[in-house]
């Protein structure tokens, strides 16, 4: 708790014009207060690149609550058309197949960021039937 509310005393600032002091309340990334969920776009901004733990690079854009970007996988190519949604700092997204004939299959994943570690972590589900675990970092 005194973290929290030495944290709160430092996310407000104070202007005086003419004399009066006004408040007025600034975002900071970690600190949600309870009127305001942290969005995913607030905590990562709005391009982001990330990579995943089986070396796949998205190259991602965050906005109103929306996810569209590409992939770069390193056997499969391209994927152009990544779409999902996010709310919060949990967020979906699914990226198709760029070309049927090479064995390649779109997926879909679902996850949560850490607000604590910038990384994220969540499930996958490939087009074709399988699944697993699956972590992201941003790209360095």
């Amino acid at each position: 708790m005194r973290n929290y509310l030495f944290m709160m005393l430092f996310a407000v600032t104070f202007t005086f014009v003419g004399g009066g002091a006004f408040a007025h309340e600034v975002v900071m990334p970690g600190v949600a207060s309870d009127e305001h969920e942290l969005q995913l776009d607030e905590v990562l901004g709005r391009n982001v690149c990330v990579v995943d733990n089986f070396g796949i690079q998205y190259n991602l854009f965050i906005e109103n609550g929306s996810i569209s970007g590409t992939v770069d996988h390193p056997q499969c190519g391209r994927y152009s058309n990544l779409r999902g949604s996010y709310s919060g700092t949990s967020f979906r997204f699914h990226t198709g197949n760029p070309d049927v004939n090479n064995g390649c299959v779109g997926y879909s994943v679902t996850g949560t960021v850490n607000l604590n570690t910038r990384t994220a972590s969540g499930t996958f589900q490939n087009d074709g039937g399988g699944g697993g675990s699956i972590t992201f970092a941003l790209c360095n």
